[in-house]
């Protein structure tokens, strides 16, 4: 394989600048590019879009010394009444607010250790090979928090009540994936009393492998044809994005998570997106990407997970 004329100008001025000493260089030429590929890869990222936070945005605690951000939740209105003519007291209601606060966390990729002239040999842009490999670290990590969390408040098994409300929101759906089995999902639902509609399913590909298998007589007009040349791409379902994942060791097969809009869920907050941290000791190399985020879901009830089993 030739060297690639751009790469090896991009790598030689990447390692002279970690060869002597100017790490904060070489640190700033890699950031922009590690930035940009968390917001692809990291599917918790498409339920709940990062907030850019700041230090003016922390609330102190008294029991931590951790950053966290409170976060209001919207008054419940008490409902309208029917009133008779003449009559002008309704009944006076106290409204109380609650809130839930967000704890972040730094993130942090394995440190990767290289030597320098073994390093100076790779024809391929290291740049790329540092966001190939440390910030797809950091996502999974994002992700893998985002599912235990899911799964923790829906009651952690199927057909367990969530633990804020008591509602069945993660189920076991007979019959496999069809039409009618995905419908019956979607009814489920409307279950929870806030009744919010789903605009995001979350699965892994070989879920929508299924999804690819519907013929003519389940989908209607060419997109069967269409689906089965192109993929299923980026079309909804019931008005509601589908979005893929290859990390089938966090999503099973044949699960689709189902959430409202993130308006109804929670907050990720980003304090500090992706940085790499390089330093050199001797003639070693040493890498590693961190960040500083904080998620919490603050209501359940746009939040559900169906398992479809074959029986």
């Amino acid at each position: 394989m030739p060297f690639d004329n751009m790469n090896l100008v991009r790598n030689e001025a990447f390692i002279n600048d970690l060869v002597n000493g100017m790490t904060k260089t070489a640190q700033e030429a890699a950031d922009s590019f590690l930035r940009m590929r968390v917001r692809e890869d990291g599917v918790v990222r498409e339920i709940l879009p990062p907030i850019p936070v700041t230090t003016e945005d922390f609330a102190p605690q008294v029991d931590t010394d951790e950053p966290v951000i409170v976060v209001e939740k919207e008054i419940q209105s008490p409902g309208a009444i029917s009133m008779p003519f003449g009559d002008n007291n309704p009944p006076a209601v106290y409204i109380r607010g609650t809130k839930f606060r967000v704890v972040l966390r730094r993130i942090s990729s394995p440190t990767l250790r290289k030597d320098e002239a073994e390093l100076a040999t790779y024809r391929a842009d290291i740049r790329q090979l540092l966001a190939e490999m440390l910030v797809k670290d950091l996502s999974w990590e994002e992700d893998s928090t985002f599912i235990r969390m899911v799964n923790t408040l829906l009651g952690g098994s199927p057909n367990s009540p969530n633990i804020i409300s008591g509602v069945v929101q993660w189920k076991t759906i007979p019959g496999g994936i069809s039409r009618v089995t995905i419908g019956d999902a979607f009814k489920a639902t409307f279950i929870p009393k806030s009744r919010i509609p789903v605009t995001k399913i979350l699965c892994n590909a070989g879920t929508t492998a299924e999804l690819f298998k519907w013929e003519r007589s389940e989908v209607g007009g060419d997109d069967a044809q269409n689906i089965l040349y192109e993929g299923w791409g980026k079309r909804s379902l019931n008005n509601a994005q589908i979005v893929t994942t290859i990390k089938r060791e966090l999503i099973e097969d044949d699960t689709l998570y189902m959430f409202g809009h993130s308006n109804f869920i929670g907050k990720f907050f980003v304090w500090q997106e992706p940085s790499l941290y390089v330093v050199k000791e001797d003639t070693e190399l040493r890498f590693r990407a961190h960040e500083i985020v904080g998620m919490a879901i603050g209501h359940v009830d746009a939040v559900f997970r169906f398992d479809f089993v074959t029986t």
